[in-house]
């Protein structure tokens, strides 16, 4: 196996099977972009389920993580990750006339805690980059991989109303507040994020690499709709007329679209999201005296090339 070198002639592999140990353990520093898959906005079409074509792309917005990894094998690690990021839906950027008649929007910041598996698919592809510095190519190792796990989020779904970002599920705008029978959602669910990454080495210490994330949720009210329309009469009455045009902003020309028992959601699709990061990685283990005292007496600066 063909090993990237940085100056001098061209490396060999270490003898030792241990050298991935040398990148046992490391953190990252990812930043990125979001967008949200749920009941909200879309194509000018009747919403897909699960599919990246329903995507407003207009509602892209930031979102940033921190991890910390640790190798078990070569090529299996597990990550531990802190991720922040805002989502956005939206009926008026659809023409699908039903949606956009119904005419609801949201916001969200959502925060993550999640554990991930993640498995190596190759441990050294080898390709070039060019070196500004020195005015000439080098070897650039490649490390791609896919990984999944199991998370836990919060989330706090608003709608500008008034002047402000108001928060939806105090008010119950599927009659949870209203109706004895029925309860309110709660603002936190498990999450299970699966994806593709690549991370390049460009020193001993530092990585830079770019990751793709979907997010299937456990609820279906990070965008505050799931269910049915409730009696916004009922609503008016118990909670005031704040209440009840947060719980149906549509015009009202077509009052039979709205009415009591109608279609507001779709609770068989729980809301996902995807995201896409461009972080950097630091490795924390160094390396060993072993490979100091190679370096030495061969005289090269060569190292494994394993993240």
């Amino acid at each position: 196996m063909v090993l990237p070198h940085f100056g001098g002639a061209q490396s060999t592999n270490f003898r030792s099977g241990k050298d991935w140990l040398r990148t046992k353990e490391s953190v990252f520093l990812g930043l990125g972009a979001t967008n949200f898959l749920g009941d909200l906005g879309g194509l000018d079409q009747i919403g897909t389920d699960y599919s990246m074509k329903d995507i407003e792309w207009s509602l892209t917005r930031p979102s940033f993580y921190a991890a910390y990894r640790n190798r078990l094998t070569k090529n299996i690690s597990t990550r531990s990750m802190l991720t922040w990021g805002i989502v956005k839906g939206d009926d008026q950027l659809t023409q699908e006339t039903f949606r956009n008649y119904r005419n609801l929007h949201f916001r969200s910041h959502i925060w993550e805690v999640s554990q991930l598996l993640e498995f190596g698919l190759n441990l050294d592809k080898i390709g070039k980059r060019y070196n500004v510095a020195k005015g000439g190519f080098k070897n650039l190792s490649t490390y791609v991989y896919v990984f999944g796990g199991a998370g836990f989020m919060f989330f706090n779904p608003k709608a500008y109303f008034n002047g402000k970002w108001r928060a939806l599920q105090p008010y119950g705008t599927e009659g949870q507040v209203t109706a004895d029978t029925l309860k309110k959602y709660k603002r936190f669910t498990y999450t299970i994020p699966i994806g593709l990454g690549a991370r390049f080495m460009v020193s001993k210490r530092i990585n830079i690499g770019l990751e793709v994330t979907y997010r299937k949720a456990g609820s279906d009210y990070i965008d505050d709709v799931s269910g049915d329309y409730y009696d916004n009469n009922l609503i008016l009455a118990a909670q005031g007329e704040d209440a009840a045009k947060l719980a149906d902003p549509s015009s009202g020309v077509n009052d039979n679209w709205t009415i009591h028992g109608e279609q507001r959601g779709d609770p068989e699709t729980k809301d996902a999201i995807l995201s896409a990061n461009i972080y950097v990685a630091y490795n924390l283990t160094g390396f060993n005296n072993l490979g100091r005292r190679r370096r030495k007496s061969s005289g090269r600066k060569r190292y494994k090339s394993l993240f």
